[in-house]
């Protein structure tokens, strides 16, 4: 399948043809327009990351989980994910993100360390504000 298709097949049956715009609309946010004709196979591994986060978000769900979204990804696509995602937030969705990059770690609304596998530290979002503070 190409990119575009492979984005569409999230989709439940019968809702392709919406589906269809909507993944180009993602895909096109996603910076890989010129790449929805393409094989999976043509794509960096960058551009693969990209296509797969705008397949989980093709059918607007309530709940992404993301494991380190931004680990391929050159500082700019990086950014762009990141934003897409707080977009996807920003209008009712829930993003769980598993990240080792401090700047998208910043972005939470509550932050959760972990260390050798158990809960190290919680920052809830009054904690982080005030921290921020000067």
């Amino acid at each position: 399948l190409t990119v575009l298709d492979n984005v569409v097949a999230a989709a439940p049956p019968g809702e392709a043809s919406v589906a269809r715009q909507r993944a180009r609309s993602l895909l096109e946010q996603f910076r890989l327009s010129h790449r929805m004709a393409h094989h999976p196979a043509e794509l960096s591994t960058g551009e693969c990351q990209r296509a797969a986060i705008a397949r989980a978000l093709v059918n607007r769900p309530k709940l992404i989980l993301a494991d380190e979204p931004t680990g391929n990804l050159d500082p700019d696509n990086g950014e762009a994910v990141m934003e897409i995602l707080a977009a996807f937030h920003r209008d009712g969705g829930t993003v769980l993100l598993v990240t080792h990059e401090e700047s998208a770690a910043q972005r939470a609304q509550r932050t959760v360390l972990l260390r050798d596998g158990r809960i190290a530290q919680t920052i809830e979002p009054t904690t982080m504000e005030s921290d921020a503070a000067p």
